[in-house]
């Protein structure tokens, strides 16, 4: 009876060992985010891959999207086996979960620091910072904590704190679990369906007119060759309203992404420091990307070319500034994390603004496309009928 009430306790050897597979997952982030970078001089198209793969993980950080796209390149939409569970589906036998940085609450014990000292295995570095310190208590991780310690707590009933850190964790992507196939959970993975085209293109002007300071107009330009531009001075996306839906989404997402690559109070200044405005333009690019690949929409030469281009342009700024090709590795993700960031705040509120945009809203749509497009029917009526009057009068 005595043992089966008896707590486990891990030995030092498997805390050793669990240790162990935690380092080797923070060494696997750094050097999975390090390895798209590094190469930066030849191989820029790793670098728009990850890009493009990263906005379908807006929920995650960069440096976890990376180690996702490590381990599983294909992967779609990827979660905790806890949150799979919430949708009645569980990972299949057999598969091996995607390795990583979880944000963990740990135990945290209260001890004088004279018990500390004299029963917690402490390294020499540890004992040399402590002894001499001032300090009159120390918190100590339970997991790290020696038997010793933990007893001493239990007996005395000292003070335990929750701290909030980083360990080791696991996600399963949809392929992985038994969730559905026809629940379709990744709805643009393939693009926008032209059935979907002008809904989409109403729900996100109406998500950057209500919740941003970017509003959306259609404008009547005077060619087609311009299909749109955002403008500094009003803050405005313009969308040339002769092109279809399909082409105002492209437009639309491309242009997002240069309206959100700077802050509001810094649209209006101009910006005199030329390595700032390199890399604004840079910032752009990467934003435009993520904001059109977030909707499986095809990146065009164009843009990948301007792309291109302003990126060698920021690297070669870099070099001309003495930097060595390590630290420009180190400066390009840096940079790309926190434009990442930036991307993944605003894509998770225009993903939860979708999913809420009011249905009637969606059937009002659909009856005002309806009636446009009646009325475009009646237009190109009446004008085949005046081109026809306009040939008997001419004698053609």
């Amino acid at each position: 009876m005595e043992n089966r009430n008896k707590k486990w306790r891990s030995t030092k050897e498997e805390q050793e060992a669990y240790q162990k597979t935690v380092d080797e997952t923070f060494e696997l982030s750094d050097n999975a985010i390090k390895e798209i970078f590094e190469n930066y001089k030849t191989d820029i198209d790793t670098i728009i891959d990850y890009y493009k793969f990263a906005s379908k993980f807006f929920y995650l950080s960069p440096k976890n999207i990376a180690m996702v796209k490590k381990q599983m390149p294909d992967a779609t939409y990827v979660q905790y086996s806890s949150q799979w569970k919430k949708l009645n589906a569980y990972p299949k036998k057999g598969t091996h979960g995607i390795k990583i940085i979880a944000h963990q609450k740990f135990k945290h014990i209260i001890v004088d620091k004279e018990t500390v000292l004299e029963h917690q295995n402490l390294s020499e570095e540890q004992e040399e910072l402590l002894r001499p310190s001032d300090a009159k208590y120390v918190s100590i991780k339970y997991y790290d904590a020696s038997e010793e310690i933990r007893k001493i707590a239990y007996e005395r009933k000292l003070k335990t704190v929750e701290k909030e850190g980083f360990g080791k964790g696991f996600v399963f992507d949809v392929s992985q679990t038994t969730y559905p196939e026809e629940n379709d959970l990744t709805p643009f993975l393939n693009g926008i369906p032209d059935e979907a085209s002008y809904f989409i293109y109403k729900a996100i002007s109406s998500f950057m007119n209500e919740k941003t300071s970017f509003p959306v107009k259609e404008v009547k330009f005077d060619s087609i060759m311009v299909r749109g531009y955002f403008s500094k001075e009003t803050n405005t996306i313009c969308i040339n309203d002769f092109l279809n839906d399909k082409d105002k989404n492209y437009v639309l997402l491309h242009e997002i992404g240069h309206a959100l690559a700077h802050p509001e109070n810094e649209l209006n200044n101009k910006i005199e420091n030329p390595s700032i405005s390199i890399q604004k333009e840079l910032e752009k690019d990467i934003l435009s990307i993520m904001s059109l690949s977030m909707f499986g929409l095809e990146l065009s030469n164009t843009v990948k070319e301007h792309f291109k281009d302003d990126f060698n342009n920021y690297v070669n700024n870099l070099e001309n500034m003495q930097i060595e090709p390590n630290n420009i590795s180190h400066i390009l993700q840096k940079m790309s994390i926190n434009v990442m960031k930036k991307f993944n705040a605003n894509a998770k509120e225009l993903n939860d603004y979708l999913y809420e945009f009011d249905l009637n809203k969606e059937q009002d749509i659909s009856l005002e496309k309806d009636v446009s497009e009646e009325v475009t029917l009646e237009e190109n009526k009446l004008d085949e009928e005046t081109e026809e009057a306009n040939e008997i009068q001419m004698g053609f």
